[in-house]
């Protein structure tokens, strides 16, 4: 212990005596930056006000070189104390090339100072800097077509490097931590955030803010956040440990190849639209995979979703595609909930979710309303353990009928498949269904209702062959979907009978059983109901625009 102490003794008396001579080599390895600074002096604060300071700036031999592009203007091998009054380097309007590269700046002002700042400036070159222990370490303040390349911006009060209305800039290769609010925070499109190390800093990581048309990608970072950001692409990232990846109002951007792990969200997408999510891997976050809230025609695709509390949860969204998917070890693999409306989930596989929505092996659509189903398509044999299509539960009980058309049913002998008229689960948000097959929806008509449970020994290697065409179903005007599913239907309570949804498709080896078939009267198990904006009082059922009383219970109806 004596021995260490006496080595730092030593060694601080030695960096003492190298500034006293204004020659000295430091290492900016204690804040991460990949290289060593080459000998360096100290200096006072530089300041550069338009171009002709640049002249000034090389006569008083503080910078070398012309200011093209192939001599640009070079300050370098600086140390520099800001002296907690301002600036430690300022350049302001300035449109000539120059870099700043290998200096230490430390010590600036409050406020908004920086170590480095630059206003209204483009062209400039930002190399191998240690920015750390200032206000802010690098500040961009409406500039262009600038770079900040293998900088160190750590323990700074407010960001470690920080751009406002600045475009086209590129931010690359810079180690960002332990700043006290945040670490990267850009405002301004068309600028790319690429291959930086950006953690343990306060309020946020990497935040975009009015960013349209940037580029994220291959950063190591504890969160990315983009608000009020459209047409962006976020690629290659690994974001853990944190708050994922989150969009915020921002729409039409593209997130894939990144990895979120151990995050509260993997992938949080809130009020944004048409964005598309794929190929990423999602792992181990508290709470969900991904999350949509109050967002609508958003793809997710081609991702791998594992052991997460959710693996997809879906609220108060619409017209979403959840397709083709490995979602495995979750809690619950996917949810939408009763005001998402309109989704499509498709061909995902399913493997080892949890027990706690009992035999959804991983499906969930609850409290859905009437004529705004989500359509539920492509789903293996062996993935699909059951399905819940609900609406909220109303106070008054309809009875089911059909038009006197029988259905040509299959009859399924070897296995027992069930239609449970009330399923057991959640039973305070489900109504007690009858809805057995359907034949054909026109644009004046409606289903109700559809609840169909597989139980949990269906084998994979039995298929239910389709034995008879559904008719397609046009999208309604207000592009409301129905999803079209062919249910089952008992003549007696021994015999079991299957129709299975013709868009469904089966991915694995099967073996086919060979099925009988025979004419089934269903009356009293479905109604077809004439749509309108009209609702019944006292029974709930949506009447034509011009019926004054209820077809069905026959009491006044009134609008909606």
């Amino acid at each position: 212990m004596i021995t260490n102490l006496k080595k730092s003794y030593w060694i601080l008396i030695s960096i003492i005596i190298f500034i006293s001579i204004n020659n000295f080599c430091i290492s900016n390895s204690e804040y991460g930056n990949a290289a060593d600074l080459k000998t360096s002096k100290v200096s006072g604060r530089i300041h550069v006000d338009g171009n002709t300071d640049w002249i000034l700036l090389k006569n008083a031999g503080e910078c070398t070189g012309s200011g093209t592009p192939s001599d640009p203007y070079i300050i370098q091998d600086l140390i520099i104390d800001g002296g907690d009054i301002g600036n430690c380097i300022e350049i302001e309007n300035s449109n000539m090339y120059f870099k700043i590269e290998n200096c230490t700046v430390y010590n600036s002002g409050g406020n908004l100072y920086a170590g480095i700042y630059f206003n209204n400036v483009e062209n400039g070159h930002l190399i191998n800097n240690n920015c750390s222990l200032n206000q802010n370490g690098i500040y961009l303040y409406h500039g262009s077509d600038n770079v900040i390349l293998n900088n160190s911006a750590n323990n700074n009060n407010d960001n470690g490097i920080r751009l406002e209305q600045s475009t086209n800039n590129m931010i690359s290769g810079n180690i960002v931590e332990y700043n006290t609010n945040g670490g990267i925070y850009s405002v301004g499109a068309y600028n790319t955030i690429s291959g930086n190390t950006v953690n343990y800093n306060g309020y946020w990581e990497i935040f975009v803010f009015f960013g349209d048309y940037s580029n994220i990608s291959d950063n190591k970072a504890h969160a990315i956040i983009l608000y009020l950001s459209d047409y962006n692409i976020i690629v290659d990232n690994t974001v853990s440990n944190n708050n994922g990846i989150y969009l915020w109002s921002s729409n039409n951007t593209s997130i894939f190849n990144n990895t979120a792990k151990s995050n509260y969200n993997g992938i949080n997408i809130a009020g944004s639209n048409n964005n598309k999510i794929s190929n990423n891997t999602i792992t181990e976050n508290s709470n969900n995979g991904i999350i949509l809230e109050d967002s609508d025609d958003n793809i997710i695709t081609n991702n791998t979703i594992i052991s997460n509390s959710y693996g997809v949860n879906v609220l108060s969204s619409y017209g979403n595609r959840i397709s083709s998917n490995v979602i495995n070890n979750n809690g619950i693999g996917i949810n939408l909930d009763g005001d998402s409306t309109c989704n499509e989930v498709s061909n995902n596989e399913f493997n080892g979710n949890g027990e706690d929505i009992q035999d959804h092996q991983g499906i969930c659509l609850e409290g859905v309303p009437i004529l705004e189903i989500s359509l539920i398509v492509g789903i293996s044999i062996a993935a699909i353990m059951g399905i819940i299509i609900s609406r909220r539960k109303r106070s008054s009980k309809r009875k089911i009928t059909l038009e006197e058309k029988p259905l040509e049913l299959a009859t399924l002998q070897e296995k027992e498949i069930v239609v449970q008229e009330q399923y057991p689960i959640k039973q305070d948000k489900l109504e007690e269904v009858e809805v057995i097959a359907l034949e054909e929806i026109s644009q004046e008509e409606e289903i109700i209702e559809i609840s169909v449970k597989y139980p949990e020994e269906l084998p994979i290697e039995e298929e239910f062959r389709e034995v008879e065409e559904v008719p397609e179903i046009e999208d309604r005007a207000d592009k409301k979907q129905i999803i079209e599913v062919i249910g089952l239907a008992s003549e007696e309570p021994t015999e079991k009978e299957v129709f299975i949804p013709k868009e469904i498709e089966i991915t694995e080896k099967v073996v086919v059983k060979e099925v009988e078939t025979k004419k089934v009267d269903i009356t009293e198990k479905i109604k077809i109901i004439p749509i309108g904006n009209l609702i019944c009082q006292y029974c709930g059922l949506n009447n034509p625009d011009d019926a004054s009383y209820c077809v069905q219970c026959g009491q006044p109806v009134k609008s909606r």
